[in-house]
């Protein structure tokens, strides 16, 4: 499960990368959905911060996700379960809009 996580995570972030412009901000408000997105590109100007709070949101969730397991397996599953049913709707939206 937590690779899942991780791989679908890589591929938002890949996707946000490849077809999201921070030169263009008019054009780059109307195509990204997350305004927390919006406000760290905002804040630099580009995508750097952003790339560091999302690899790093991931990999907190993951590790979180495993110690929570590690302390109970019925609990970590229920959370771990719960993220990667995130991760797997995010996965659908970018894939199919929606």
């Amino acid at each position: 499960m937590w690779s899942i996580i991780g791989m679908i995570s890589l591929v938002d972030l890949f996707l946000a990368l490849w077809l999201l412009d921070p030169n263009h901000m008019e054009e780059f408000r109307i195509n990204e959905k997350n305004p927390v997105v919006i406000e760290l590109v905002k804040l630099t100007g580009d995508m750097s911060l952003f790339i560091c709070c999302k690899v790093l949101g991931t990999i907190l969730a993951i590790f979180f996700g495993k110690k929570i397991f590690n302390y109970s397996e019925k609990w970590g599953l229920t959370v771990t379960g719960g993220v990667l049913a995130f991760q797997l709707w995010l996965l659908y939206y970018l894939m199919y809009g929606g």
